[in-house]
C-alpha cells in the first residue's frame, strides 16, 4: 500500500528540493504531495530526485507553489466560494495555475479548500468550551446550546450565495480540468462555517457528474466535525466513496489539536480501513516540524491498521 507524505511537514525548513526529498525518503516515504507552502525554488531539486526514480509526486494542494506576492502559503487567502467577484476571480486563477503545474508534472489530483460562510466563527469557541476544564457544567452546556443555535441559524441564512459562487467557479474550471486531465478534489474542513458541508458536497457532485470533480476526505477534520456533533464521518464516506479521490491522514487529540502523527491521538484508524484499501491517494499531512521519530512510528501504525498480510512482503529466506 502506497502512503504519501505532504511537504507541509518540511518545506519551510529546506533551501533545496534535494534536501527536502532526502529527508522525506529517510522518514520512510517514497511518494509526496506538494503542499500549499511549497516554494517554486524547491521544484528543480525535487524533480531531480523524481527523475532518478527515488520519489514521486502524486498530488498538489492548491495554491501550489506559493503564489508571488503572498506572504506565505495558505489555502484560504482566496477561495472559490467567495461572494466577492474580484476575490473569487483570483482564487480561480490560483487554482488554474496549480492545475497547470500538476499537468506539467503528470500529476492527476489537485486538492482545494472551497471556503467559508461569511459569518461569525462560532465553531472555535464551541471547541474551547468542549475542551475546557468543566465541559459538563450547567453554564458550559447552556453556552454550547446557544452557540450551536447561533451557528446553525447563521449558516442557513448566509450559505446559499457562497454555494452559488462555488458552482460558478467549478463551471469556470471544468474546461481546464478536462483539457489537462486533472481532477479537482474539494476537501472537508473541520468547522461548521466551512463550505461545503457533507450534504452540500453530495449535491455538488450530483450537479457536476464529471470525473474531474471529486471529494477529498481529511480524516482529522472529519473526526473534529464528529466531536462537534456536525457529522458522522463513516456515513459520509460511504455516500461519496464512488467520487473519493483520496484522504489526508493525521491524528487528533482529546483537546482537538490536529495534524498529529498517527497513533499519538484518539483516532481509530482501523475504522477507515475499507476506504484506505480503495484505489485512492493516502497522504499523511502532519504539522511542520513534527519529530521524525513520531512520523516513522505513525507510518508503521497506519500500515498495521490498513495493510493485509498479502500487502506485506514475505520475509527473506534464511537459506
Amino acid at each position: 500500500m502506497i502512503i504519501a507524505l505532504s511537504t507541509r511537514w518540511n518545506a519551510s525548513r529546506h533551501a533545496s528540493g534535494e534536501s527536502l526529498a532526502d529527508e522525506i525518503l529517510a522518514a520512510g516515504f517514497t511518494h509526496v504531495e506538494l503542499g500549499y507552502d511549497f516554494r517554486v525554488d524547491l521544484l528543480p531539486g525535487l524533480l531531480d530526485r523524481q527523475k532518478s526514480g527515488a520519489i514521486r509526486v502524486v498530488s498538489l494542494h492548491a495554491p501550489c507553489p506559493i503564489p508571488l506576492g503572498l506572504p506565505s502559503g495558505h489555502p484560504e487567502f482566496y477561495t472559490l466560494a467567495d461572494t466577492d467577484e474580484s476575490e473569487r476571480t483570483v482564487a480561480i486563477r490560483l487554482v488554474r495555475d496549480t492545475l497547470r503545474m500538476a499537468a506539467d508534472l503528470d500529476v492527476r489530483t489537485v486538492i482545494a479548500h472551497a471556503g467559508n460562510v461569511d459569518m461569525p466563527r462560532y465553531s472555535y469557541p464551541i471547541m474551547d468550551l468542549m475542551t475546557s476544564r468543566r465541559p459538563d457544567s450547567w453554564w458550559t452546556r447552556w453556552r454550547l446550546k446557544r452557540l450551536r443555535a447561533k451557528l446553525e441559524i447563521g449558516r442557513i441564512k448566509a450559505v446559499q450565495p457562497h454555494l452559488d459562487a462555488l458552482s460558478r467557479s467549478l463551471e469556470a474550471l471544468l474546461p481546464d480540468l478536462e483539457s489537462m486531465n486533472v481532477r479537482l478534489a474539494l476537501e472537508n474542513l473541520p468547522t461548521w462555517e466551512s463550505i461545503p458541508s457533507e450534504a452540500e458536497l453530495g449535491t455538488l457532485l450530483e450537479r457536476f457528474p464529471s470525473p474531474h470533480i471529486a471529494a477529498w476526505y481529511d480524516i482529522g477534520h472529519g473526526v473534529i466535525r464528529e466531536k462537534l456533533g456536525f457529522s458522522n464521518p463513516l456515513r459520509w464516506l460511504d455516500k461519496t466513496k464512488s467520487r473519493l479521490a483520496g484522504m489526508h491522514v493525521h491524528d487528533v487529540d482529546a483537546q482537538m489539536n490536529d495534524h498529529l502523527a498517527p497513533g499519538t491521538g484518539t483516532v481509530d484508524f482501523t475504522s477507515f480501513r475499507k476506504w484506505a484499501e480503495q484505489d485512492i491517494l493516502r497522504v499523511v499531512e502532519v504539522r511542520p516540524g513534527l519529530p521524525v521519530e513520531l512520523l516513522k512510528a505513525g507510518l508503521s501504525k497506519l500500515r498495521s491498521a490498513w495493510e493485509t498480510r498479502t500487502d506485506v512482503p514475505p520475509p527473506a529466506s534464511s537459506l
